[in-house]
């Protein structure tokens, strides 16, 4: 069986890591995913389970030459969905189509028909269609002549880890923050400091990467019919069970009050509230905070953060200053520092006067971005620093 892993633009090569960590063999990748394929039902189980990068996982149904819509039409008659759809499963159907079929809309309207006039002419009492919460998903895509439909094995997308109570201004996607982890080469072992957290989703995902890093997607997966019934028969009754290593130091630090109650409440929810420090103050306070948790002077620690931007801050001049005021005091805390960002306007970098690692560049709510890492030395005795310009 053939399937795909969707991802956000820009983030393929951290999944395509995800798919060969699982041992699943890649077929072909794009712009918004992997196609891959597997005869290892315990490989595709621990793929979907431990893919933070990945938001939708679909089984690939059928695969169709289309010339225009009424080839899309009697094709779609002739596939046996009453195999996979019956009276007492919702579903619903999403679609992103071009070339032959250039209207996504109306391609979804006639696969639709096809499927609801395949139940008439069987004389098979109609599935339900639920916007909203369906039983199963359908999504279909096309290019050039090809139509591809797919199934969903969850039922949400495996971005959303349910904890999030209330969405506060540009707060960070779940698999941006895991992408952002990922792409930092954070370890377990390594403290971990977010002085611009938010509503802490950078340090809630470490958290329950740390926490759940071989089933994060459990949770979700149980909730999802097409998931059961693919591992009906699984005999992989594992459970899921916290880490018994020791914990990361993990510090989430922001002057917004507001945004940390938001934080605490999501942790909460996540079940990582005891794994997660949270204080208030603007990041001038990293220093006192790092004696405060007692880290020796010589320890590395790693910042990965998602800096104030446009109506989180004002106007690009303050932005302007922010960056550069946080280049210097980093570089002068004499502290090891991994410090990964993601940012909408990549002409503030500049202002951080650092040598920037390695960069990727990603879509972040429709907008062009960047996630760049630097290493942070501490000066040396005449004063120079291998990161700065």
């Amino acid at each position: 069986m053939e399937f795909h892993a969707s991802c956000g633009e820009g983030l393929v090569g951290l999944l395509e890591t995800e798919v060969l960590k699982s041992n699943l063999k890649i077929q072909s990748k794009n712009r918004g995913g992997i196609f891959f394929s597997t005869k290892s039902p315990s490989s595709l189980r621990h793929f979907l389970e431990s893919t933070q990068i990945s938001s939708k996982v679909g089984l690939v149904l059928c695969n169709w030459n289309v010339n225009d819509y009424d080839d899309l039409y009697n094709e779609a008659t002739q596939f046996p969905w009453e195999d996979i759809i019956n009276q007492r499963l919702s579903f619903r159907l999403e679609s992103k189509t071009k070339d032959n079929l250039p209207d996504s809309r109306f391609a979804m309207y006639r696969l639709k028909d096809a499927i609801l006039d395949r139940f008439r002419d069987l004389e098979i009492p109609f599935p339900d269609i639920n916007k909203d919460n369906a039983d199963l998903g359908l999504y279909l895509r096309s290019y050039m002549d090809h139509a591809v439909v797919e199934l969903y094995l969850s039922k949400d997308s495996l971005t959303k880890k349910g904890y999030r109570t209330k969405a506060g201004s540009a707060t960070l996607r779940e698999n941006l923050a895991s992408a952002m982890i990922e792409f930092s080469d954070w370890k377990n072992d390594t403290p971990l400091i977010d002085p611009f957290c938010g509503q802490g989703t950078i340090l809630i995902q470490a958290a329950l990467k740390w926490k759940h890093s071989k089933a994060i997607n459990k949770k979700i997966l149980e909730e999802s019919y097409v998931f059961q019934q693919l591992f009906l028969n699984s005999e992989d009754k594992e459970k899921m069970e916290s880490n018994t290593s020791k914990p990361p130091l993990l510090i989430g630090l922001d002057e917004s009050e507001e945004s940390l109650e938001l934080a605490r409440n999501d942790a909460k929810k996540a079940g990582v509230e005891d794994l997660i420090h949270w204080e208030l103050g603007e990041f001038q306070r990293l220093e006192d905070i790092t004696k405060q948790y007692k880290l020796p002077k010589d320890i590395a620690f790693a910042i990965i953060t998602d800096p104030p931007f446009g109506n989180r801050l004002g106007s690009k001049e303050d932005a302007k200053n922010l960056y550069s005021d946080f280049g210097k005091y980093l570089k002068d805390m004499q502290a090891e520092i991994n410090f990964t960002i993601i940012t909408g306007d990549t002409s503030l970098l500049g202002f951080l006067k650092l040598k920037k690692e390695k960069e990727m560049s990603l879509k972040n709510s429709g907008l062009s971005s960047k996630i760049v890492n630097y290493l942070v030395h501490p000066r040396k005795p005449n004063g120079s620093q291998t990161t700065t310009h």
